[in-house]
């Protein structure tokens, strides 16, 4: 960073949300490097900046995180005017937990079906197990079991697939790589909406990054797809608004043609190894930071849109733009499946499973999608 006065480097916290904030971690490890940082406190009142957000960019903040970077640089703007970026890091360098639903998909695919019984049943023993106190023969024979498994993911599961299965692991990707599924699409639009639009555009751009005859691994094409869709689409559409709305420069280091290049190019096994960001640990830890830092459990850089949304502050906001006034004047969605989601929702349930493979999707932020969009569609349609 270039600073223009002598304040310290920003830190964010969750005050109100310690599920996720990892606060405490960051100030340990500045203490390990020896450097100094405010922190930025971020709670649920940021959904005030929503409308300001949503009114200067070219499309609908349908990621939250748009809240914590406009949060983030509002901070940042009285002390630097140009920032580094860590976007594209868990893209390229296998953080992303896509990539383990994917391998975790290939790998279902290579297996027979009583093997995927056993590991079906398996899985759920061991969760009940898990919160024992102390550790039974049969639960230390099923962590063994479990981490045998999870050595698969040192090899890539999808080498020589033929097409069939190729098409497969790409299906489930791309149908995973969006918060509303096609068949709730189905459900969610009315049909004067669905006639009018062509929803499927972006899942025909994420096939078209896949390529068979390359002879590569689907796996170790995702870096790929991954910055070549969700950078420019999602990443991008909030980060840079946000940034610029503060007056401040964004740099992006790790989207380096020269870097990307060079990834797209490493071995499917040396990126992901068994962990998540193997590459990066094998290269920094030990040598930058300690192992322990890198053996921390992560929370994840997430926006608790769950918890957040059920405070009455946005609740207001969500029957604001969600109530049966407001989608039936809009005439794009159907009311009765947004009243079914929100009720749902504050009725206490969080989350819903996709499919029978077991992958379940946030209903908070299946209504944030629509929130988000009811607010841009506001100031650039009804304007």
């Amino acid at each position: 960073m270039w600073h223009r006065s002598t304040e310290s480097p920003l830190r964010l916290r969750f005050s109100e949300s310690p599920e996720v904030d990892e606060s405490p971690e960051a100030r340990a490890t500045s203490a390990y490097l020896k450097t100094e940082h405010a922190e930025v406190d971020v709670t649920s009142s940021c959904i005030d900046f929503l409308p300001g957000i949503a009114a200067f960019g070219s499309s609908p903040p349908a990621n939250a995180s748009a809240l914590i970077s406009f949060s983030l640089f509002k901070q940042i703007s009285s002390a630097v005017d140009t920032v580094f970026c860590g976007d594209g890091g868990n893209d390229l360098l296998g953080g992303h937990y896509r990539y383990n639903q994917v391998m975790a998909y290939a790998q279902h695919l290579r297996r027979t079906p009583f093997q995927r019984f056993l590991l079906r049943h398996g899985r759920r023993a061991y969760h009940l197990l898990k919160g024992t106190r102390l550790e039974s023969p049969l639960q230390i024979a099923a962590r063994s079991f479990f981490s045998r498994v999870g050595r698969e993911m040192a090899e890539d599961p999808a080498l020589g697939m033929d097409k069939t299965l190729f098409d497969e692991v790409v299906e489930y990707y791309t149908d995973s790589d969006s918060f509303w599924r096609k068949g709730d699409k189905e459900i969610l639009y009315s049909r004067m909406f669905r006639a009018q639009i062509d929803e499927s555009s972006y899942r025909r751009l994420l096939e078209s990054l896949f390529d068979f005859e390359r002879g590569v691994s689907v796996l170790q094409q995702l870096p790929f797809v991954r910055v070549n869709s969700f950078i420019p689409y999602v990443a991008m559409q909030y980060v840079e608004p946000t940034a610029t709305l503060n007056e401040v420069r964004p740099l992006f280091p790790l989207l380096d043609r020269e870097l990307m290049e060079f990834i797209y190019q490493v071995p499917f096994q040396s990126i992901y190894g068994r962990s998540f960001r193997h590459l990066m640990r094998k290269a920094l830890a030990g040598r930058i930071v300690t192992d322990e830092i890198f053996k921390r459990p992560t929370k994840g850089f997430r926006v608790p849109v769950e918890k957040w949304m059920r405070s009455r502050h946005w609740k207001e906001l969500v029957y604001d733009y969600l109530g049966p006034g407001a989608v039936k004047g809009r005439g794009w969605f159907s009311e009765s499946y947004i009243r079914t989601v929100l009720h749902r929702f504050y009725s206490g349930k969080s989350y819903r499973r996709d499919n029978s493979f077991g992958n379940v999707t946030s209903l908070g932020l299946l209504i944030w999608s629509l929130v988000a969009l009811e607010s841009w569609a506001r100031y650039h349609i009804d304007r």
